[in-house]
C-alpha cells in the first residue's frame, strides 16, 4: 500500500544538486517538507504506475533548493512505477526516490 510515511531523496542529478526530506501518502494527498520548504499535492495510482502532483513553497531559512536560488514556490508533476518498499518518480528532469519509513 503506498499510504505510508516515507523518507525522500531528491535532486537535479544533471546539476549535482540534491536534498532530503519526508513525505505522506494518504488517501490521494501528499504532505511532507524539508528544513526550508513544504510539500502539498496529491497522487493518483493505477495497478504500479503512480503520478503525483506537488507544490513546493518555502517556510524558512534561505531561498535556496535543488530547483535554483530564489525559488519561493514551485510545481512538479512527476510519474514513476510503485513498488512496497522503495520507488522513484520523475518529470525528466528532477528526480526523487522514496523509500518507506511507516505504514500508515
Amino acid at each position: 500500500m503506498i499510504d505510508a510515511l516515507w523518507s525522500v531523496q531528491f535532486g537535479v542529478p544533471s546539476q549535482h544538486s540534491y536534498g532530503a526530506g519526508v513525505v505522506v501518502f494518504s488517501n490521494g494527498k501528499i504532505y511532507g517538507g524539508d528544513t526550508s520548504y513544504y510539500y502539498i499535492g496529491s497522487y493518483t495510482q493505477s495497478g504500479e504506475d503512480v503520478t503525483a502532483i506537488l507544490k513546493i513553497k518555502h517556510h524558512a531559512g534561505a531561498l535556496n533548493n535543488v530547483l535554483g536560488h530564489g525559488i519561493k514556490e514551485a510545481d512538479l508533476k512527476l510519474s514513476g512505477k510503485y513498488a512496497e518498499q522503495r520507488f522513484t518518480v520523475t518529470d525528466g528532469t528532477f528526480m526523487a526516490t522514496l523509500l518507506r519509513l511507516e505504514e500508515l
